[in-house]
């Protein structure tokens, strides 16, 4: 089958690969391959994540976390940090454009110079913000959140089904490292870890790698009587085949709690 061009790789249909640029070639897993081809099969239509799950069976042959996991796995070694190639449609799925789209092309580069030059404001401006920050905080009440902060360049959340709770949102922060962290895996072993939690006080697991690769970071976030609860946790692990997140870690972390 004939070579496809995605963004600056190459795709090949027969061999189930992706070729960046740099001549890095990347066998593509099961359900990468699978949303992938799906994906091309309906370019610049929306597809929905069931028929993602199926691709061309009748029926479901990989999770819907699978399918969030795999377009992540895609973005990541398509450089589509920008979501362009694949876009995320709200309440249905995923969207492949081959070709960029005008507003991709030419708002981009604007709002990127836009803030490459922006002029800094006046000191007097910044006075006046603290003036208003204090009265707020003075005579006015101040807003409680009552969901996890998720900024826009957040990835999609990884589902944590946990047996006596509600399932948890796992956010990974960092580029994927095939040597070091498998997502799949780490998915996995924390939903292992919170398997004896009942009723855990987590909603969301926020979790990136250093740049040495030798300590995962991971922040649980969470709300117990309309208080926001917030917990840090640092694993080192320098050997070069690391074990981040041993199951011993649970009861030593006392994550339940």
């Amino acid at each position: 089958m004939a070579m496809i061009e995605i963004g600056s790789c190459r795709y090949q249909p027969d061999q189930h690969s992706l070729t960046n640029s740099d001549g890095e070639r990347w066998e593509l897993p099961r359900a990468e391959q699978m949303v992938l081809s799906t994906l091309l099969a309906h370019q610049e239509h929306p597809v929905d994540k069931q028929q993602l799950r199926c691709g061309r069976y009748d029926t479901p042959q990989i999770s819907e976390s699978a399918v969030v996991r795999a377009v992540f796995q895609l973005r990541h070694f398509l450089g589509d940090d920008d979501h362009c190639l694949i876009q995320t449609i709200k309440g249905v799925g995923y969207r492949l454009c081959l070709v960029a789209t005008p507003s991709a092309q030419t708002e981009a580069p604007a709002a990127s110079q836009a803030r490459r030059f922006r002029p800094r404001p006046p000191r007097w401006v910044w006075g006046i913000a603290v003036l208003a920050l204090l009265l707020l905080l003075i005579h006015g009440p101040v807003r409680q959140w009552e969901h996890a902060l998720i900024g826009p360049e957040l990835p999609d959340p990884i589902e944590l089904n946990v047996p006596d709770g509600d399932n948890l949102a796992l956010y990974w922060l960092s580029p994927i490292s095939s040597h070091v962290i498998n997502l799949g895996q780490l998915a996995e072993r924390l939903t292992a870890l919170f398997a004896p939690c009942k009723n855990p006080p987590w909603q969301a697991v926020y979790a990136s790698l250093s740049s040495d690769q030798q300590v995962l970071n991971l922040t649980l976030y969470g709300r117990d009587d309309h208080h926001t609860r917030l917990r840090n946790l640092k694993i080192t692990d320098q050997r070069s085949s690391p074990d981040f997140l041993p199951l011993s870690w649970q009861t030593q972390e006392h994550l339940c709690d």
